[in-house]
């Protein structure tokens, strides 16, 4: 009796670690992946392009706000303060299906999942961009201190195919160049 409880007991403990250890490793894949899943339902047509949404903010009231929102049939919402004059331009259209794919394959390319702060706060009066994924109820984001973006070539690169949309859309008169 005695052996088989140190038998019962011991194989508890060692059930137990690797559930734990199990569950947060599975947890960290899942949180990671989210973003991955939604870029893949995309691409393979599970998610419809009006479920699908990319949305990129960068800035502050101070030294000017752009936003965009791009859904996957390639309608798209820019509205930017860093423009001629300060002056707030709002802008409204459709970009070529291939531009989102293309987008979207570009943030799967550069794991945009894996991209996290290299600070824990932001320096004096430094603003954010942010770059959130969204389909359905599942919404994913990915933020950097926009003096960290320089320091992250993925985030880097994915913002740089979003500001091409953007300056092409507003025929170059949003000036946002990412800081």
């Amino acid at each position: 009796m005695r052996q088989l409880l140190e038998k019962s007991g011991i194989s508890f403990i060692v059930l137990f670690t690797m559930w734990v250890s199990g569950c947060g490793q599975s947890s960290e894949q899942n949180i990671d992946s989210s973003m991955q899943n939604i870029f893949e339902n995309y691409l393979s047509g599970k998610i419809e392009g009006v479920d699908y949404r990319i949305n990129y903010d960068i800035g502050d009231d101070f030294r000017g706000k752009t936003s965009m929102v791009l859904w996957g049939n390639g309608k798209y919402r820019i509205e930017s303060s860093v423009t001629q004059g300060r002056k707030t331009l709002n802008i409204k259209g459709t970009v070529a299906d291939h531009q989102v794919i293309d987008l979207t394959q570009c943030m799967i390319s550069k794991k945009l999942w894996e991209v996290k702060h290299i600070r824990p706060i932001p320096g004096d009066s430094e603003p954010s961009a942010k770059i959130t994924i969204t389909s359905g109820d599942k919404t994913h984001s990915v933020e950097l201190w926009v003096g960290e973006i320089r320091k992250t070539p993925a985030f880097k690169e994915v913002q740089d195919l979003i500001l091409s949309i953007i300056k092409r859309e507003s025929n170059n008169e949003i000036l946002e160049v990412g800081r």
